[in-house]
């Protein structure tokens, strides 16, 4: 059965599917497969790169009043107490951090200090996935410590209130 084609009606070529339509060529069937590899090969290669993973690293404080996602952290101190020890919880991936963290205070004058040292602390090694950081009392208010874990910075911030 042949048709016409609406727009063109001088057009006698075109038929419905499966209606007497002409059979698959050779040369149609090998241009289709020929238009796909490059579509396969495609294919294949996404999945190799987006496979590949970037480590995933953690700091969060392990002590005193701390919030649910463990960023944020409240102590209640006396006028005398001189100096505490926040400690954090670190994991490269799920699971314990044993490398050097560097951790600096942010906004702490007045408020904290590191305990014998300057803005930046640096602990050389942590311990199964624990490090204590010594941070002296020297008012109240709120600061920011920057904990920089496997190249990844995490901001923790922490509260000096009184007890």
């Amino acid at each position: 059965m042949t048709l016409t084609q609406p727009s063109n009606p001088a057009r006698t070529d075109v038929h419905r599917a499966g209606e007497g339509a002409a059979p698959l060529s050779r040369r149609r069937l090998i241009a289709a497969a020929a238009w796909s590899v490059p579509v396969v090969a495609l294919a294949a290669a996404v999945p190799a790169a987006t496979a590949s993973t970037q480590d995933v690293y953690t700091a969060t404080v392990a002590n005193g009043d701390v919030s649910q996602d463990g960023h944020s952290v409240t102590f209640g101190v006396d006028a005398g107490d001189q100096s505490i020890a926040l400690a954090l919880a670190l994991t490269k991936n799920g699971a314990p951090y044993t490398g050097d963290v560097t951790a600096t205070l942010s906004g702490a004058s007045g408020v904290a200090a590191w305990s014998g040292s300057g803005s930046d602390i640096t602990i050389a090694s942590a311990a199964g996935g624990s490090a204590d950081l010594p941070v002296d009392i020297l008012g109240y208010g709120t600061f920011w410590v920057i904990v920089s874990v496997g190249g990844t910075s995490i901001v923790l911030n922490v509260t000096f209130q009184a007890a």
